[in-house]
């Protein structure tokens, strides 16, 4: 930074960080620090305080006039949706989020049965790609579908106290990384909780959330008195029962050996 800028190095003690690199989202920019160099380019960093007809007013009275005004305030990481998602006993999601946005996983919140997110709280990773988690989390959804389906559910709710553990899993293990550094980052909601980022790497993520934990949820049967072994099925498999279908698929994960020449 300090040759980048040499053309004006007052800019440095403007714009150089004091917390640690990652604590806020790296967005490298190739000329950036060169185009703040250019003659035609001005740095303000004093503070507006309103919009005028003309341009902005800043904190120290000074008028600046503008033809354009870019607004770049980042990410909204509240997770408060403008529509109502309402749980069991009227709860309602955006109450349940306050003061901030968890879910367990990534994924569910106790409360709110049959719900999983794609990219809900805690599911940015800070290297690594963000598609493969959010295929798992899809995968995942697709898993808890099928269990509903294979064992006669009506409902699969994350238990209160696997919600719980995960919140104090992500409390002890932000404080080692510099996301709790003194910057501001759109990672954290408004009470410092971090809610941008999944608390490992993305192959962590992924690791996790290819194997989920059943016994971590809640379930109701979707009939009373239901017989337990109803996933057992009739003893038959349905490709058996209606012909279709390859049955014998085992057979194509066989190494066999060549055939010696005769």
């Amino acid at each position: 930074m300090t040759r980048k800028l040499a053309r004006k190095p007052e800019l440095l003690e403007k714009i150089l960080p004091e917390f640690s690199v990652c604590c806020r989202r790296l967005t490298p920019g190739p000329g950036y620090l060169e185009a703040l160099c250019e003659d035609n380019v001005i740095l303000e960093t004093t503070p507006i305080t309103r919009f005028t007809s003309s341009g902005v007013e800043l904190s120290d009275r000074r008028a600046i006039p503008l033809d354009v005004v870019v607004c770049a305030t980042g990410f909204d990481t509240s997770y408060h949706y403008p529509f109502e998602i309402v749980g069991r006993g009227g709860l309602r999601l955006n109450d349940r989020w306050k003061p901030h946005a968890e879910a367990y996983l990534a994924l569910a919140v106790d409360g709110f049965p049959n719900l999983f997110w794609g990219l809900g709280p805690n599911s940015g990773v800070n290297s690594g790609s963000l598609l493969v988690v959010l295929e798992k989390q899809v995968e995942y959804a697709i898993a808890a579908v099928l269990k509903l389906q294979r064992e006669r559910l009506a409902t699969i709710e994350v238990k209160p106290e696997a919600m719980l553990a995960w919140r104090t899993y992500m409390q002890h293990h932000f404080p080692k990384t510099v996301f709790t550094d003194s910057c501001n980052s759109w990672y954290r909601g408004a009470d410092g909780f971090i809610v941008g980022l999944w608390p490992g790497t993305c192959l962590h993520a992924v690791q996790t959330l290819s194997h989920p934990r059943w016994e971590d949820f809640n379930y109701t049967p979707l009939d009373r008195g239901q017989d337990v072994m109803y996933w057992l099925g009739d003893g038959r498999t349905y490709n058996e029962k209606t012909m279709t279908g390859d049955r014998a698929w085992y057979l194509n994960n066989i190494d066999f050996p060549p055939v010696p020449a005769a």
